[in-house]
């Protein structure tokens, strides 16, 4: 399973790229969120972390195009904004379907974004466990499809 972490500060990529990989996704990491978007197709990954603080504007057109052009299944777009998102912000990441927002990257940040990327992971966990694709793959196609 691959992550796409966009940010231009060293910490916020450090920490997030450290935390992610040891829940054992694997990472690619762009400072420039122009450049991800241009290989976005060739990337495909599961989730994309980007921060709203380096790229407060370009974001926006991040999640549309995840949205409309991906092929087969959409990433799931991940915010990473240290500060609260105001009502309009929130109202632009809801209609644009954002998958979640973390507020900080210390242990309780950190500790949110593990729970967004565990709720897919476990699911594939199980599939593979049980080796059924069945009825349990068509209510995770329901539920994030």
């Amino acid at each position: 399973m691959k992550t796409l972490i966009i940010s231009d500060d060293d910490s916020v990529i450090q920490k997030i790229n450290s935390k992610v990989q040891s829940l054992g996704f694997d990472t690619i990491i762009y400072r420039w969120l122009l450049k991800a978007l241009d290989n976005l197709e060739e990337i495909s990954p599961e989730y994309i972390i980007v921060s709203v603080k380096d790229y407060p504007r370009h974001w926006k057109t991040l999640a549309q195009f995840v949205q409309m052009n991906l092929a087969r299944v959409p990433a799931k777009v991940i915010l990473y904004s240290p500060e609260k998102l105001s009502v309009d912000e929130e109202k632009k990441s809801s209609a644009l379907n954002i998958f979640g927002t973390i507020n900080s990257i210390d242990e309780n940040g950190l500790n949110e974004l593990q729970s967004l990327l565990k709720v897919n992971s476990s699911l594939k966990t199980e599939i593979k466990k049980t080796g059924s694709s069945g009825g349990l793959l068509s209510r995770i196609e329901n539920l994030y499809g």
